[in-house]
């Protein structure tokens, strides 16, 4: 594998990460939002909250499972290593 092809798959890997964390903010935002107008609306009744929050919830292991992980930022250097990463060169 060329090193071109490497650091295109190590860009990949981390627009990957940065798509995860991206959704899983958005989720853990819309579902706070639902639930305080449902706090606010109707406390104590049926907690229909639920259908937003499972409904946006089941892309997050399915993007989790994609990502394996962590990282918001992409750097030369967050790039380096996961080049070395993908190549399977130890640090």
């Amino acid at each position: 594998m060329s090193q071109g092809e490497l650091r295109d798959q190590a860009v990949a890997s981390i627009k990957r990460k940065n798509a995860f964390w991206n959704y899983a903010g958005v989720w853990i935002a819309v579902s706070a939002v639902v639930s305080i107008i449902w706090w606010f609306s109707t406390p104590g009744g049926y907690f229909w909250p639920i259908w937003p929050i499972l409904g946006m919830g089941v892309a997050v292991p399915i993007l989790g499972y994609s990502a394996y992980g962590r990282g918001r930022q992409i750097s030369e250097k967050r790039i380096h290593e996961e080049m070395k990463r993908l190549s399977g060169e130890s640090s």
